[in-house]
């Protein structure tokens, strides 16, 4: 009996830590939009940046806008609702609407710190001047030196004041690279994963909804047995020791480093330091916006898709899905469309038929408030107070 109970006390307590970092996850919706609550460009959800530094940011950014017209906007997050960097950047840069509409001039830098990723998507107006591998060389030289010496404000003032030096047509400040200190090559000793927090009680829960959450616990555990993993040496047997992200380059080609970092694909290398026998394994990253090449064979194919006609109760709408190789040596591109059904339901015509507070000015549905009754003040697309630009789905990042 009492076995019983620890069982069910072990998996209430790893489904609560599950439901915890659920909860703690970001949405697009739920990051808050700095130009509609205070006016400036910068939204540090993740509390990484200091008072100092994120004046400095908006002061830098309100230049830029004064001067060019483009937009940028810096957010960071402890993590995503699942979605990778990538597609989370994405979502938000088009939902907010970063950039000035018919420019797309826009650029959003977005740091996502359990992930250690910070990507930086850009609009149509400015991939001419930031095309991608001047935007990731960019983050090598300016920002993941700092990251990796903890200083994450400083990091996204320096990557953010060359952007904005390139969109002006200023010089770039040079800003040495810090020179690594050498340190010895990690041993394969086993890593201890055991917290050494006191214990505490727990509440009991109940048998049968433990037995109902139990998936959910082994799916974890599971998946980050998966993630860790053993590898032994095809040539020794002996135990191998998986590299870290900054090793594994050197070992990497230019197609699987490309490939990496889009983040459609990760490589990860096993080296045997008995025989020096290596092992690359290519992970693909199903929930990323790439997809594999039908001609150059490689996951470097963004999908970017945009609704060409909005669907109402009387007629469908059309959405337009465009697919690129960003692959250099390869050319491939086609353009498709798909219909979208119409509406269903009721088309909400008594909230503006009649001589009622809604029809005569107040609080719109759309959650703004409206000079009209009934209309909302929002749109769907571009709903913050930026310029209402859209992603061109170029940009590049980086993991430190």
């Amino acid at each position: 009996m009492m076995k019983a109970v620890h069982r069910c006390i072990l998996w209430g307590v790893l489904t609560g830590i599950c439901l915890l970092s659920l909860c703690a996850a970001e949405t697009p919706e739920q990051v808050v939009n700095p130009k509609k609550a205070y006016n400036a460009w910068v939204s540090d959800m993740a509390g990484v940046i200091d008072d100092a530094t994120e004046r400095q940011l908006n002061g830098l950014i309100d230049e830029l806008e004064r001067t060019t017209t483009a937009e940028i906007a810096v957010v960071t997050v402890k993590r995503t609702d699942g979605r990778t960097p990538k597609d989370f950047a994405t979502d938000l840069f088009n939902r907010w609407g970063i950039g000035k509409k018919g420019k797309d001039n826009g650029i959003l830098v977005l740091l996502v710190m359990e992930e250690r990723r910070i990507e930086v998507e850009t609009g149509y107006g400015v991939e001419g001047i930031l095309p991608d591998g001047r935007v990731g060389a960019i983050l090598n030289e300016h920002v993941i030196p700092r990251f990796k010496q903890g200083d994450f404000g400083s990091g996204l003032f320096a990557g953010v004041r060359a952007m904005a030096d390139v969109i002006a047509g200023k010089p770039l400040t040079v800003t040495p690279m810090p020179q690594p200190k050498a340190t010895p090559m990690p041993s394969p000793a086993p890593k201890v994963y055991m917290s050494s927090a006191p214990q505490r009680t727990v509440p009991f829960v109940p048998f049968g909804f433990a037995w109902v959450l139990l998936p959910f616990p082994l799916m974890l555990i599971g998946y980050a047995v998966w993630r860790s993993g053993i590898r032994y040496c095809p040539q020794c047997r002996q135990k191998m020791r998986r590299l870290t992200e900054e090793q594994d380059d050197a070992y990497l080609a230019f197609d699987q480093k490309f490939e990496e970092e889009l983040g459609g694909v990760d490589y990860r290398v096993w080296r045997c330091d008995d025989c020096q026998t290596l092992k690359i394994e290519r992970a693909v990253r199903w929930l990323s916006s790439y997809e594999d090449c039908p001609e150059c064979r490689h996951r470097t194919v963004y999908v970017k898709s945009h609704t060409v006609r909005e669907p109402t109760y009387e007629r469908s709408g059309l959405e337009e899905i465009v697919r690129t190789c960003r692959f250099p040596q390869c050319s491939h591109h086609t353009v498709t469309h798909r219909r979208i059904p119409r509406l269903e339901g009721s088309t909400h015509s008594d909230w503006s038929s009649g001589g009622g507070w809604f029809s005569g000015g107040g609080w719109s549905s759309g959650g703004g408030w409206s000079s009209r009754g009934g209309s909302s003040s929002r749109s769907s697309f571009g709903i913050g107070s930026f310029g209402g630009g859209s992603s061109g789905g170029g940009g590049a990042g980086r993991s430190w």
